[in-house]
């Protein structure tokens, strides 16, 4: 079987699937982190599939049976927490994960059963968000393949007054209009927590 995965994996069939992946760049990111976002902050258990912490690229479902280097991770994780640059999708995958939990367990009363929900207003159909208990704000780039052609021009999308600060990059912003291009400039998705009203 081994013999046969490596020529599966050779030549022709290899280069066009790097082909591919090369192509996808910045819409593969933009997937990635919004999906996981959007599962780790809408309603319901937070879960991160063992091993998932980064990125998988396999044509099977992930299951619990491969073996995971929780050292790699913790090592990756603690490179990032004390100010190393993001090297790779993996890395930004699991700065979003591991902000996201923390502000979770530091604020569960934002994420609980009786939180609600509002859709934040945008004029730009490429961005996806809502806001919970008027606290904590998701936003996620969606449809990035047309973003990618485009641009965010000047499109904006509405937050609730107060000062709004992004747990994954410190940014801090003020409600009302929030130019897309600017909050979403490092990293295609963002996790706001209001600090002040």
């Amino acid at each position: 079987l081994l013999g046969l995965g490596a020529r599966c994996l050779s030549g022709e069939l290899a280069e066009a699937i790097e082909s591919w992946l090369a192509e996808l760049g910045s819409a593969d990111r933009a997937v990635a982190l919004g999906a996981k976002l959007l599962q780790l902050t809408l309603s319901g258990v937070p879960d991160v599939y063992q091993g998932c912490e980064g990125v998988q690229r396999s044509l099977v479902d992930p299951d619990n049976r491969r073996p995971v280097d929780f050292s790699a991770h913790a090592e990756r994780l603690a490179s990032l927490d004390n100010g190393a640059a993001s090297r790779d999708l993996a890395d930004d995958k699991l700065w979003v994960i591991s902000r996201a939990l923390r502000l979770r367990r530091a604020r569960p009363e934002l994420f609980g059963a009786k939180s609600t929900y509002r859709a934040i207003p945008a004029d730009s159909p490429h961005l996806l968000g809502f806001v919970r208990s008027e606290r904590v704000a998701t936003v996620v780039t969606r449809w990035p393949g047309g973003l990618a052609r485009a641009g965010w021009g000047t499109a904006t999308f509405s937050l609730p007054d107060g000062s709004w600060r992004n747990v994954l990059d410190d940014q801090t912003v003020n409600g009302g209009a929030v130019r897309c291009d600017q909050l979403l400039s490092a990293l295609p998705v963002a996790l706001l927590l209001r600090e002040s009203e």
